[in-house]
Formats: structure tokens, C-alpha cells, sequence
């Protein structure tokens, strides 16, 4: 613990599992999280979800389901 702030955030072990691009470790083994990677990979999750969202609201107006 380098401080007594109180930190939020992904856990590097979990997030390296899925993308080791976004996971660095330092010299002395204690691994952190590269946020800038991360980003670029959260903004893209986005993007495909607003076009899912997107598809199934024209779906459901074409079934009368949505105004």
C-alpha cells in the first residue's frame, strides 16, 4: 500500500486474464493496470453495444413495439 488513500479500480490479475496488453509489471513483480490501453478497448465495447441497442429498437418499431 503506497498510500492511505482509498483507490478504486480493475485488478490487474482479473483484467490479464482476458487482456495482458492492458496489464504491465514492473521491476519488482507488482503488476498495474495501463489505463491508456484499456481505454481504447472500453470505447470500442461501447461503440458495438449503441449498435446493438440501435438494431433492436428498429426491430421493435417494426413490430409496433416501439414508438
Amino acid at each position: 500500500n503506497r498510500d492511505s488513500k482509498r483507490r478504486i479500480g480493475f485488478s490487474a490479475q482479473e483484467i490479464e486474464k482476458v487482456l495482458p496488453e492492458a496489464v504491465e509489471t514492473d521491476e519488482n513483480g507488482i503488476m498495474y493496470m495501463n489505463y491508456e490501453v484499456l481505454t481504447a478497448f472500453l470505447v470500442e465495447a461501447v461503440k458495438e453495444q449503441q449498435q446493438e441497442i440501435e438494431n433492436l429498437r428498429s426491430i421493435l418499431k417494426e413490430n409496433g413495439l416501439l414508438k
